[in-house]
């Protein structure tokens, strides 16, 4: 029973880290839509993974609309 919970905890912080040690900060020219369909899900996706080395430039395109 103990190695079940200890193999449960092992897996329950591997999966609450995986985020941020797969996740990439954003750079480069990202299109919306395109890259992120709207303004709000490329904001939190800023929110989420940060601005990287040289910095992440937002097109939007004439089709945005609110």
């Amino acid at each position: 029973m103990k190695n079940g919970i200890c193999v449960f905890v092992l897996f329950l912080l591997l999966f609450l880290n995986y985020e941020s040690t797969f996740s990439q900060p954003l750079t480069g020219t990202k299109t919306i839509p395109g890259d992120y369909a709207t303004i709000k899900t490329a904001v939190n996706a800023l929110n989420t993974y940060g601005v990287g080395a040289g910095g992440v430039t937002f097109i939007g395109k004439e089709s945005i609309r609110n």
